[in-house]
């Protein structure tokens, strides 16, 4: 009597800068994802975003509460009194010198932030498969954000390792992202090929060269089919950063001169704008200090009302107030501009994105 043997289910996991996923493969059918409830339905894209604010128990105490993923952006568009939004945790992995935040009057190191979120991952999984989930195999860039060496890129992975089992994963083996593409291009060969994937993410653009195949799958797998991995931390974040340069700033007086001495010099110091092209940066905009320079800069621009468009901006952005559109195309973040703006500015550079 034949008897198939039946393989264990493996846990595959996409922690992203931006979106993360989570599936499961059995060897007995089609690959399964896992769906996050989100604004309008269900979605197997689950946003790499943190969100923490304080509330008020029934006994008058305030507490930190913290939501991730698509609940994180639906409370936190809900929210009268908007609490931290955390965006690209990923791409601070390689530094060394940045081990976390004060959030609330509590210190957190990023390794901490990264595991909520994958906590919420495993569960979400655990839910929907009807089982435990303790291990996994998760993708990795070839080079992250900010890694300048081998070392840096080890430093990395070492902390998203201890988020991981922080998490309440027991084990976790991590793949190079592009090398894990490839292998799903594979499943739909019937001949062999010579390959280059490209995985272009958040925060990394990452690069493989390898033979794929049904010949290579049924003699198995040798580090030879890898001929080559590079990646640069240059990608999506990037290229929304290009975007709000070209398109948004010039709209919020990027441009924008005053006339001193007989001499027309820029109106608001460049690095404000440098920080609007950063998402994580954009709560450093929104200080005394900042406001008092942008209401001088108002008083004396030649087009005062770009500066009052940057100033109504950053009193709500990221957000979406009522009277305000926000960009949600750009899938990385948002800048909301007041409806009179951004109406004109989107319709006036469209054609040219």
């Amino acid at each position: 009597m034949h008897t198939s043997l039946k393989k264990a289910p493996v846990i595959g996991i996409d922690f992203g800068t931006t979106n993360s996923s989570i599936a499961l493969v059995d060897g007995q059918g089609p690959v399964q994802l896992v769906s996050f409830p989100s604004l309008d339905a269900s979605t197997t894209s689950f946003r790499s975003v943190l969100y923490l604010e304080k509330l008020a128990s029934a006994a008058g105490v305030r507490r930190v509460h913290s939501l991730t993923g698509p609940s994180a952006i639906r409370r936190y568009l809900e929210a009268d009194e908007k609490g931290r939004l955390i965006q690209s945790l990923k791409s601070h992995l390689s530094s060394r010198s940045l081990t976390g935040t004060e959030i609330f009057g509590r210190r957190h190191q990023l390794e901490d932030l990264i595991a909520r979120m994958l906590k919420d991952l495993r569960k979400q999984a655990e839910e929907q498969f009807g089982q435990p989930i303790r291990a996994a195999v998760a993708g990795r860039p070839v080079h992250f954000v900010g890694a300048e060496t081998a070392e840096d890129d080890d430093f990395a992975v070492s902390r998203l390792r201890a988020a991981f089992l922080e998490a309440g994963f027991e084990r976790v083996d991590f793949e190079y992202e592009p090398v894990a593409a490839a292998w799903a291009y594979e499943s739909t060969l019937e001949r062999n090929e010579l390959i280059l994937i490209g995985d272009f993410g958040g925060g990394t653009s990452d690069f493989s060269l390898l033979r794929v195949g049904p010949e290579v799958r049924k003699r198995g797998r040798t580090p030879q089919d890898l001929l080559g991995n590079s990646g640069v931390g240059l990608a999506g974040d990037a290229f929304d950063a290009r975007i709000i340069r070209k398109l948004v700033s010039p709209e919020l007086g990027s441009n924008t001169e005053i006339v001193s001495f007989k001499k027309r010099l820029p109106a608001v110091p460049a690095w404000i704008y440098a920080n609007l092209e950063r998402w994580h940066y954009l709560s450093f905009l929104r200080t005394n200090n900042v406001r008092e320079i942008l209401k001088t800069a108002r008083a004396q621009a030649l087009e005062p009302e770009k500066i009052e468009a940057l100033i109504s901006g950053l009193s709500t952005a990221p957000g979406g107030a009522e009277g305000e559109v926000r960009v949600v195309a750009w899938d990385r973040g948002g800048v909301s501009l007041p409806r009179r703006q951004h109406g004109s500015a989107h319709s006036r550079h469209a054609r040219r994105v």
